[in-house]
């Protein structure tokens, strides 16, 4: 009778340890690629080097960058009809997809791509960026291309807000 008991008891303590482990947590998760998009305006400056001297920078351009959910932990970043007046007419500029990542501050993010760029061709591209929790995004992109036979960089600096 108490092997019986006995037996019974720890079938009832083995039955509460498993019942007490289940993980009762019933938080929310986050799309934090839909929560970043939407449309950001603010002003960019912009580089370009020949053969690492710089020819032209413009700065506080008015701009407005476009950012839509890719994927899981994805955006796709747009920014369109880009050009610097005549002389340097590039059309839309996409990114996609772009890893994203959340940070203490927001969502960083980042792409490395090749991009075929209007009037230039296939050019080596690197972003990184962060939107903060207050709908703040920041961006540098680094744009590498060759010319005429002349390599290029085309530096990209970004600051702007969820409009």
């Amino acid at each position: 009778m108490k092997k019986k008991l006995f037996s019974l008891c720890m079938f009832a303590c083995v039955l509460v340890a498993f019942t007490a482990c289940k993980d009762d947590k019933n938080e929310p998760t986050t799309d934090i690629a839909a929560e970043a998009a939407g449309t950001y305006a603010g002003k960019m400056d912009v580089n370009v080097s020949v053969a690492g001297q710089n020819i032209m920078s413009v700065f506080d351009l008015p701009q407005q960058v476009y950012v839509s959910k890719s994927g899981t932990n994805a955006l796709k970043l747009e920014i369109r009809n880009f050009s610097l007046g005549e002389a340097l007419n590039i059309g839309t500029i996409t990114l996609d997809p772009c890893a994203m990542s959340e940070s203490g501050n927001g969502y960083d993010f980042t792409a490395n791509q090749t991009l075929t760029l209007q009037g230039i061709g296939d050019c080596p591209t690197n972003l990184t960026g962060n939107i903060d929790k207050r709908g703040n995004i920041y961006l540098d992109i680094n744009v590498t291309a060759t010319v005429g036979g002349m390599p290029q960089s085309i530096t990209v600096e970004f600051g702007g807000s969820k409009s």
